[in-house]
């Protein structure tokens, strides 16, 4: 079976200039996992295809040019991948993908008459609704729907809110949802809101690509707590300042990096209390670095909201792969085996945060090494592209 992959990933080749082009929305969590599938669906299928428009903010705000120019690439020795050129401009963009997508993907499907299938990442109109309207004049095609998140939960800014244009999007997707084949799903959660009824689905709430970083000296003198990510007050942010400040021992560390709402609120902490650091946005490699040298690694989020039960934080299966030990609360979204390898607070008060931050720093550096290192394994064993993706391919080949 020949498989297209349908996304927005950002090619090796052009990720820098993405990266530098980008004033805002550069998109690391989904493009790493992306690359994820990526790897997983090359390990099962021998005729894989990328085909990508990268998830880019739009000019002149968001992103330094008017119009992004793509390219061809290759994903291994032997594929031929493509990165598309589109109008990066407001109310135009979405036009000029679709344009240009449906050339390529009308030029793939039409190569022989063996089965394909599309498989779309995440519910993005403009890509939904170019799959399903070529699946309406080849009988052979099918689509599998990668879900990573639910349209009325992803951000969007106020004026295109203001516009009625997400609610418009929100309208596209259900429609299209109706001509979609599978599913894979980041929480079970969301096949009753789809409708998928008895549509085939697999329960793939992420992955974890496997990269090692060699550190010489890891000192863990100090009880260090680190959060890596998104800044937003929803996330508990607050929540964690309020737990650290109860700590009254100088011997404390609050290393936090990241972007968003809460940064100036962490900039001012930061003044007042020399013990936190804000290190702003880092790149993958430091991150990692930092997570290695930490006492405990902390996601202060917490269930508050019904979005918590179609959302899988990606800092999950990134945190518990470090090896250090992870403090987290009870998650709808997340399945119950996790929190065998992580520590969970009692309830979510800031309180109980607090004591919990205590208990565990407490603990011998022998104790958290080895309740990091079964987390580690935990995921590279049973959380990593190979095993993730079997499930699709054993579902889309029942076709």
């Amino acid at each position: 079976m020949k498989i297209l992959f349908l996304g927005g990933l950002y090619p090796y080749e052009l990720y820098n200039k993405i990266h530098s082009r980008s004033k805002r929305s550069f998109q690391i969590a989904a493009n790493n996992l992306q690359w994820a599938f990526i790897e997983g669906l090359d390990s099962h299928f021998d005729d894989l295809t990328i085909l990508t428009a990268p998830f880019i903010s739009t000019f002149p705000f968001g992103y330094k040019d008017c119009f992004f120019k793509g390219s061809q690439f290759s994903h291994n020795n032997k594929a031929k991948d493509k990165c598309i050129n589109f109008i990066n401009i407001p109310f135009i963009r979405d036009w000029s993908i679709k344009k240009n997508l449906k050339k390529e993907i009308r030029k793939w499907c039409t190569s022989n008459n063996e089965k394909k299938c599309i498989v779309v990442y995440s519910l993005m109109s403009h890509l939904m609704s170019v799959a399903t309207e070529l699946k309406k004049e080849f009988s052979n095609l099918i689509i599998c729907q990668i879900v990573s998140d639910l349209p009325e939960y992803m951000g969007a800014n106020f004026v295109y809110r203001k516009l009625g244009l997400q609610n418009k999007s929100i309208v596209t997707i259900n429609k299209c949802l109706i001509n979609i084949d599978c599913f894979a799903l980041l929480t079970e959660y969301m096949k009753d809101k789809l409708k998928i009824q008895n549509r085939p689905w697999v329960l793939i709430e992420g992955m974890f690509q496997n990269v090692n970083i060699a550190i010489d000296v890891i000192n863990k003198s100090e009880n260090t707590i680190l959060y890596t990510g998104s800044l937003s007050f929803k996330y508990g942010i607050d929540n964690l300042l309020q737990a650290f400040s109860m700590i009254n021992s100088p011997n404390y560390k609050l290393w936090i990096c990241g972007d968003g709402d809460m940064k100036d609120k962490i900039k001012e902490r930061a003044l007042s209390d020399g013990r936190i650091n804000y290190f702003g946005i880092l790149s993958f490699d430091e991150v990692k670095m930092l997570q290695r040298k930490a006492t405990v690694l902390i996601n202060p989020r917490t269930s508050e909201g019904e979005y918590t039960k179609y959302s899988f934080p990606s800092k999950t299966m990134e945190y518990l792969a470090s090896g250090t030990p992870t403090i987290m609360n009870k998650l709808t979204g997340i399945p119950e085996e996790y929190y065998k390898y992580a520590f969970v607070p009692q309830d979510e008060t800031i309180e109980c945060l607090y004591k919990t931050l205590i208990d565990v720093c407490n603990k011998s550096q022998k104790e958290l090494n080895q309740f990091g290192e079964k987390a580690s394994q935990f995921i590279l064993t049973n959380k990593n592209p190979l095993v993730q993706v079997r499930s699709i391919y054993e579902m889309v080949n029942k076709f």
